[in-house]
Order: C-alpha cells, then structure tokens, then sequence
C-alpha cells in the first residue's frame, strides 16, 4: 500500500538524530572524529528544521573531508547550522535580480516573528496568505512564483501539502 498523504515526523530524540548523523556516512566508509556527532546532535537539539539544518552542515563536513572523517575543524569553518544556513541563502540572493530579492526579504519577513524580548521565531503561514500580502501592482505574478521555486528548492522554505502551509 502507498502513503496519499504526508507523513509529518516531529522533531527527533537525540538517539535518532544521531543515527541519522551516522549511519549514511557508515555506509559510505567515512567516519566522524570522536566528539562530532554530540556535538552536532546538541546544536540541533530540539530544532524544527533540525534534518533541513543537518543537510547543509553535513554537505559541508563531507566536501572537506580529510582521509575519510568528517572533522571538527571542518565543522567549526562552517560556523555552525544557523551559519551554513545564511551562507546558503547568501548564495542563492546573489543569483536574483534586485525585485526578486525584494519579493524574497518579504516573503521570509512573512514567516518570522519577536518571541520574547528580541529573539526571532519562525512561524508557519499559508501559503496564499504570504503571497496575497505581496502588492502584485508593484511584482509580477511569474517572479513571485519564480523567487517561491527556488526558496523551495533550496529548502530554504518548506511547504506542507495538507494544510497548504510554508515555513522557513
């Protein structure tokens, strides 16, 4: 039997991020020095987007590799996950042009708000919400979609299909 809807996983224990840390790089031959993983499992501890996070870190450890380990010294260049996640995005605003970089900032804007104090928090929105609150006089309709493709395929955003959400 097939799945016709999306199966959501919460976020995981620290034992299963762990594994999912370990066991794709165990299976290509390439091992972590001691005291990697523990700290990559307490740095995404609890996060939401704690998987979307492990992918760009670990991409990173993975190209800089030395004689099969994924080392701290290449983990602490990435600056960590919130870091790597900014070098991402940085990355992908330099290939758009100055509207869809502002059609960008307002939509992420859309899916941050103040927690306590000064602290930022994201927040789940739906889809048609964020983009109806776009001033489509000033954006055109295929770069609203064009700037919405590419966050998705960067996995700077993610979408849930059942209830039509996006969140960062």
């Amino acid at each position: 039997s097939h799945v016709s809807s999306p199966i959501f996983v919460g976020p995981l224990s620290d034992d299963r991020l762990s594994s999912a840390i370990k066991e794709p790089a165990s299976r290509l031959g390439v091992a972590f020095e001691p005291g990697l993983v523990r700290r990559l499992v307490d740095d995404m501890a609890g996060s939401r987007a704690a998987l979307p996070l492990l992918q760009f870190v670990l991409q990173q450890l993975w190209e800089d590799q030395r004689e099969g380990f994924l080392t701290h010294r290449a983990y602490d260049e990435t600056g960590g996950p919130a870091h790597a996640l900014a070098v991402r995005a940085d990355a992908m605003l330099a290939g758009f042009t100055d509207v869809e970089v502002r059609i960008a900032r307002l939509i992420l804007l859309r899916l941050v708000e103040t927690g306590e104090g000064t602290a930022l928090r994201t927040r789940a929105a739906r889809l048609e919400d964020v983009t109806s609150s776009l001033d489509m006089s000033v954006f055109k309709r295929d770069d609203v979609g064009h700037v919405l493709e590419v966050l998705l395929a960067e996995r700077l955003l993610a979408t849930r299909e059942v209830d039509k959400t996006v969140e960062i």
